[in-house]
């Protein structure tokens, strides 16, 4: 059966949320260490998953979106 978004996919997005809310001065940095995490999963444990990608992106910006209305 083929499922879109996976538990795995999903704590992808809730960790970056996370560090989005906590270094939301950083979302470019944030991606840029995803891209990175993905790049080495890649190399050295032959697991990748685009969506993880995607769903880093979403989880850092709603992260800072969510700070910036927490002001």
């Amino acid at each position: 059966k083929f499922i879109f978004i996976t538990s795995w996919n999903m704590s992808h997005f809730f960790f970056y949320l996370v560090l989005s809310l906590i270094y939301h001065q950083y979302p470019i940095r944030l991606f840029i260490l995803g891209v990175i995490w993905e790049i080495l999963e890649l190399i050295f444990l032959d697991c990748h998953d685009i969506m993880d990608l995607y769903l880093n992106f979403a989880g850092i910006v709603l992260g800072t979106l969510l700070r910036k209305l927490n002001k």
